[in-house]
């Protein structure tokens, strides 16, 4: 299949309403409002805490959204030092509610905490955890609004304070989870003082077996693994480093907040990118941006499920005013590409779907062998409906029969399959969210057919 037959019906598609499924990237509206110079889907909390509170503060670093749908930001003290650092809880729709000190000991360094991470649970031992320089890491009881006290360690109350813990500066964390297993994964500073001799934020990574909150264990196992890809480090002074991470619960991945001002593939004014690391400290080859149009230095990130088990990722991103002052916006994106159920392996994809980009490809992995050796693949839009055809396919489409292109057989190899699908370099095609979904003969008499979930993705911009 030539060029031009593979960009033709990109040409065909038009934009369409996807309802609660629209692709990676793309501006998650249901929560925050917007502002004057904000679209649905982002706020400016730099103002909103100024005007609450009337302290302009240089930093706002870490993002939670938790589980009563409230958010908490970490925040630099507006007078440093003398007065204690700060966390801001936002009510559910972004607006401004409380704020509570952070603990005393993050005092003697001029960040307070950093990147957030919360535990995935919403029972009374639920917590929010958070690193500084100088090694420590704390948690904060947010059903309570209060720190956990610091006890020593190896005492059950004392597992919530990890004194022990074996980094340095943690830049950015995600509590992650394997096998029931709690995994503290953060990128840290290689040097407890970052000031005196700057080492390349977000290195390394290291990864971490907290104890139960109901064991007697000590507070830290060895690190399962000490390795950052050598994508993931800091290339320059443009390039500097991961900022935030985030857990995806439903891939078993982290996913991690970058900037990359220069060496990104795709070269556009905004610096921000999320990079997906599996838990073996690989990169998957999934990228995403944010909204291109809210750009800026990348800052704290979390992932969370909405209410129709739809992805979202809530970040920070910040840029310089006109007045030189650092403004701050806290926006929501959808974060997954997946959708729907699968009976025959699981579709992904590799690099980021930007115009221009003639590597793009879409993926199959874990499906199941047959006699034609073959998958076939279809784009298109999200149905509206799912639509069955009981004997002939196991599963339902999730595609739009009215607007799809089968785009031919490729070959299943130990279960995988590959296309690569070129985005023509039309500024028009920003804003397409286009559809895909695999299709494979399950057994020697071909039917039924089984079919991957699907996946939905933006197209952004190179500009």
């Amino acid at each position: 299949m030539n060029n031009h037959s593979r960009i033709l019906p990109f040409l065909l598609l038009s934009l369409s309403s996807l309802g609660a499924q629209e692709g990676i990237g793309s501006l998650y509206t249901a929560n925050l409002p917007g502002d004057a110079d904000l679209p649905p889907g982002a706020v400016n909390i730099t103002d909103i805490v100024e005007a609450a509170t009337g302290g302009v503060h240089p930093f706002f670093s870490g993002v939670i959204r938790l589980p009563n749908g409230r958010y908490l930001i970490s925040a630099t003290s507006d007078v440093w030092p003398g007065v204690s650092h700060k966390y801001f809880e936002f009510d559910t729709g972004g607006s401004y509610l409380a704020t509570y000190d952070q603990p005393a000991n993050t005092a003697g360094n001029q960040w307070g905490m950093n990147d957030m991470a919360w535990d995935g649970e919403a029972g009374p031992d639920s917590r929010v955890w958070a690193g500084y320089a100088g090694s420590g890491i704390n948690s904060f009881d947010w059903q309570n609004g209060i720190n956990d006290p610091i006890v020593s360690p190896g005492s059950p109350n004392g597992l919530r304070i990890l004194t022990g813990y074996q980094g340095n500066w943690v830049q950015c964390a995600a509590i992650a989870e394997v096998d029931g297993v709690k995994i503290f994964v953060s990128a840290d500073f290689g040097n407890p003082n970052p000031h005196v001799s700057p080492p390349a934020p977000g290195h390394p990574v290291n990864y971490h077996q907290m104890p139960s909150f109901s064991s007697n264990l000590p507070q830290w196992q060895a690190p399962t693994r000490d390795f950052t890809p050598p994508d993931l480090v800091a290339l320059g002074p443009d390039n500097t480093g991961k900022w935030g991470a985030a857990y995806d619960h439903l891939r078993g991945t982290v996913w991690w907040h970058v900037d990359l001002g220069t060496v990104s593939q795709n070269l556009n004014g905004s610096r921000t990118r999320f990079l997906e690391m599996d838990m073996s400290g690989e990169l998957t080859g999934r990228v995403f941006q944010g909204d291109r149009d809210i750009a800026g230095r990348a800052w704290g990130c979390e992932m969370y499920l909405d209410d129709n088990g739809d992805l979202v990722m809530v970040y920070l991103v910040s840029n310089a005013t006109d007045t030189g002052l650092t403004e701050v916006s806290m926006v929501e994106v959808y974060a997954g590409f997946q959708y729907g159920s699968s009976c025959g392996g699981s579709i992904s994809y590799e690099q980021e779907p930007f115009i221009g980009n003639s590597t793009w490809t879409i993926t199959l992995s874990d499906a199941p062998d047959n006699s034609l050796n073959s998958a076939f693949l279809f784009r298109g839009q999200v149905a509206g409906t799912p639509l069955s055809f009981p004997g002939v396919i196991n599963c339902p489409s999730l595609i739009d029969l009215g607007k799809f292109r089968n785009l031919g057989a490729f070959p299943l190899s130990a279960g995988a399959a590959s296309f690569v699908q070129p985005i023509p370099d039309d500024i028009s095609f920003v804003g397409l969210d286009v559809a895909f979904q695999w299709l494979l003969p399950s057994g020697p008499q071909i039917l039924p057919l089984d079919m991957s979930d699907a996946g939905v993705a933006r197209i952004g911009s190179n500009l």
